[in-house]
């Protein structure tokens, strides 16, 4: 669904300021793909949605700054959506 929702081939490619964080990747996302952005943030509880996680060169950003993770220049985020077992 992710895949299909950024585009054909499930990728973007994006120019961000320098220091730019996560969280400014997502607010980008609202202006540029809203339907990618309501899927990945729910904008009421101003959080990511709880199966989204999302990976800067392959590096789970809650392992990192979380949302305020830097994006360095040439960046890779991956954007996941996950499928709760029961």
């Amino acid at each position: 669904m992710l895949k299909y929702l950024a585009s054909r081939d499930g990728k973007l490619t994006l120019t961000l300021r320098r220091g730019s964080k996560v969280r400014d990747l997502i607010e980008l996302l609202y202006f540029i793909n809203p339907e990618l952005y309501d899927r990945v943030w729910d904008r009421y509880g101003r959080k990511l949605r709880p199966d989204i996680v999302i990976f800067v060169d392959d590096v789970d950003i809650r392992l990192l700054d979380g949302l305020d993770t830097e994006l360095r220049d040439g960046a890779r985020v991956t954007i996941l959506a996950y499928i709760h077992g029961g």
